[in-house]
């Protein structure tokens, strides 16, 4: 334990550019469902600092976090879009659950929270947001890309409305042996055209 007149303020650590507890999250830490309604986010062992004076650049002693945050969705999702501001937003309100422990071992000093199942949180939501450069974008070329794909892609520039046009070999008889089945041959907006989140795309599939 911790004497009781010692305060502790953990976070990871400022990278030497100045960005301020930002981390990647390794490979199969957040899990999403496949309708896009619950995720899971999975940390264990995050390097992080015990630094009781910050903002103040103290010395920091170096710890651990580990951590679970549960989402699951409870209502149907939203589109908040502010072109002026060159912002959007898709959101799905949600139920958020998260426990966690910490360990900083040359202090003596270590933390956990309750388990997941008995927390709450007063508001969260799943979904995506798009502002400055991020909303003023183009349309990225998708050809060739398998529909999954393609969403996945969209859904990173804040796009939700999403046409899938099954395109049969009388359709497009010059290309339709250049693409396996499922596959992107075309899209509107074509590529590097102004994309507006809040605009709908229409991909052109290859058809079994």
């Amino acid at each position: 334990m911790v004497p009781a007149n010692r305060n502790h303020d953990v976070h990871p650590d400022i990278s030497p550019a100045g960005l301020f507890w930002v981390v990647p999250v390794p490979e199969g830490g957040l899990t999403i469902s496949p309708d896009g309604r619950s995720a899971t986010l999975v940390l264990r062992d995050l390097a992080i600092v015990d630094q009781p004076k910050f903002p103040v650049r103290t010395p920091s002693t170096p710890g651990t976090l580990s951590l679970r945050v549960v989402w699951t969705a409870t209502g149907a999702q939203a589109t908040f879009t502010n072109p002026a501001k060159h912002f959007t937003l898709n959101a799905i309100p949600a139920t958020a659950q998260v426990e966690a422990e910490i360990a900083v071992p040359s202090q003596d000093f270590s933390w956990q929270s309750d388990p997941l199942e008995t927390s709450s949180a007063a508001f969260a939501i799943i979904g995506n947001e798009a502002n400055g450069f991020f909303f003023d974008t183009q349309m990225p070329n998708l050809v060739g890309k398998s529909v999954d794909e393609a969403r996945a892609i969209l859904g990173m520039l804040g796009v939700t409305n999403i046409q899938v046009d099954l395109q049969t070999r009388d359709r497009i008889p010059d290309v339709f042996d250049r693409f396996p089945a499922g596959a992107v041959v075309s899209h509107l907006p074509a590529p590097a055209r102004p994309l507006d989140p809040s605009t709908m795309v229409i991909l052109g599939v290859r058809a079994p």
